[in-house]
């Protein structure tokens, strides 16, 4: 037995109001089910050699479903036909659909029996619905759009047929060939191969390795949060490097942008090196699932042109999560050096300093010039060691050893926990030695008020 070329085939083909698939659709809608199958290559749109061979007469074809019922009564017959018959007068195309199925792979997947030639429609009806609301989803035509579809059963492949139209066309219009207007029929390949993923994600999605791909990728992502990278002595040049070579501007600072795209393959180092070090066996576990996983999607979608890169592309997206949590701890990080360096400039701005009495005006109001004390009031301004300690000096306890630029620079500042951890000493330092300088001021000028105080109000003339 020939091996599995491709578990489901979504093919799509439109046609106009003036053709005659069109009008032979609408003709056998409300026909019985085995006159609409004598009559299929009549209103099939696929009419191209090699396809019909393949999917050939069917055997059987089942009553017509829709998006919300699963057997159309006479009565309902009736009313699609009216739709379809209003939208052909309306100009509407007429979108054909055929998913076709490999019953090798529904039957590995529980959907048919090979042995009894059972499909599950039920299941099938599902998949189906699942699969036009993902198309007409990416084409805009919730709402407007309405199909109907029937199973047929045929030797080696099922496949369902669908036909949709717009009774109240929304689509734009463009001049045809004739020179007169027509609205546009062609889809988007993007809302193909979404009505298709569907298909494929909506019988394998239930399945556990899916929901255990996702819980050990959002594992991996919740442990991330709980490490602090900074504090990694293996990580920290990379780190440092890293930091350094980004943008000022911290809007760039995402994985995906071009601002850093050169800056990627860093990224990935500290990544990987952080994945090595603290979630070896998890990230291991992981690229097993998704490998299990890419095996089964080569056998649904078959080889696509641009290949099957599944595990690649899951490993990938890890990759940008991870790489995002490293980018916005950096901006913590310098959020932090920032708040450390403005606070320690407006300390040093902040220092008190003593007056300059030779250039200011002394307490009596006299000129600078004149505000030498006299041999009979010096005693007034000097100072007793017994009452007035000597002036705390303001030196700085600690002094980087570069001192800092005129204008915040991130990229020459030291990316380094210790140096967070002496500047806060520094400071601690130097505020407590603006308090003592402030005690001196205060003490000075209660003694200068003192001293111009009337004593025991001798002074004082009735």
């Amino acid at each position: 037995m020939s091996q599995i070329k491709a578990g489901v085939v979504f093919c799509t083909k439109f046609v106009t109001s003036s053709e005659k698939a069109y009008s032979g659709y609408v003709r056998y809608i409300d026909r019985e089910e085995a006159t609409r199958n004598e009559a299929f290559q009549k209103y099939s749109a696929f009419q191209f050699s090699g396809y019909n061979d393949y999917m050939g007469n069917p055997e059987k074809t089942t009553a017509l479903f829709t998006s919300n019922q699963d057997s159309l009564s006479d009565m309902g017959k009736k009313e699609l036909k009216d739709s379809f018959t209003t939208a052909q007068k309306n100009g509407s195309p007429m979108w054909q659909h055929i998913i076709s199925f490999d019953n090798r792979w529904l039957e590995e997947n529980g959907l048919y029996d090979s042995s009894t030639h059972t499909l599950n429609e039920i299941k099938m009806k599902e998949v189906v619905r699942a699969s036009m609301n993902s198309l007409l989803k990416k084409e805009r035509m919730e709402g407007t759009a309405i199909w109907s579809g029937s199973i047929h059963y045929n030797t080696d492949n099922i496949h369902v047929h669908i036909a949709m139209v717009e009774p109240f066309p929304t689509r734009k219009t463009k001049i045809n060939e004739q020179g007169k207007p027509e609205v546009r029929g062609k889809m988007k390949q993007s809302s193909i191969e979404s009505a298709k993923s569907s298909i494929v994600n909506h019988i394998l999605g239930q399945q556990p390795e899916i929901q255990m791909i996702h819980q050990l990728r959002d594992s991996i992502l919740k442990k991330r949060k709980d490490i602090h990278l900074m504090d990694d002595k293996k990580l920290a040049d990379k780190i440092q490097q890293l930091y350094q070579a980004l943008p000022e501007n911290k809007q760039f600072w995402n994985y995906n942008s071009n601002s850093i795209h050169d800056l990627k393959p860093l990224i990935d180092s500290i990544t990987s090196d952080y994945l090595e070090t603290y979630q070896k066996e998890d990230f291991e576990a992981y690229k097993k699932l998704l490998q299990t996983q890419e095996k089964k999607y080569k056998t649904a979608y078959g080889n696509p042109k641009d290949g099957n890169h599944y595990a690649e592309n899951k490993i990938q997206d890890l990759y940008t999560r991870l790489g995002n949590s490293i980018l916005r701890e950096l901006k913590e990080f310098d959020k932090q050096q920032k708040q450390e360096f403005y606070r320690h400039a407006k300390a040093k701005q902040n220092y008190p300093r003593r007056p300059n009495t030779g250039n200011a005006k002394n307490p009596h109001g006299s000129s600078s010039s004149n505000s030498r004390p006299t041999a009979s009031n010096q005693s007034q301004y000097r100072q007793n060691p017994a009452y007035h300690p000597p002036e705390p000096k303001t030196q700085l306890s600690f002094v980087p050893t570069q001192l800092y630029p005129s204008k915040f620079d991130r990229k020459h500042t030291v990316c380094h926990q210790q140096f967070l951890q002496d500047l806060k000493k520094a400071l601690k330092s130097d505020l407590e030695n603006a308090r003592n300088q402030a005690i001196y001021q205060q003490m000075e000028k209660e003694k200068e008020q003192k001293a111009n105080e009337p004593a025991n109000g001798d002074d004082f003339n009735f």
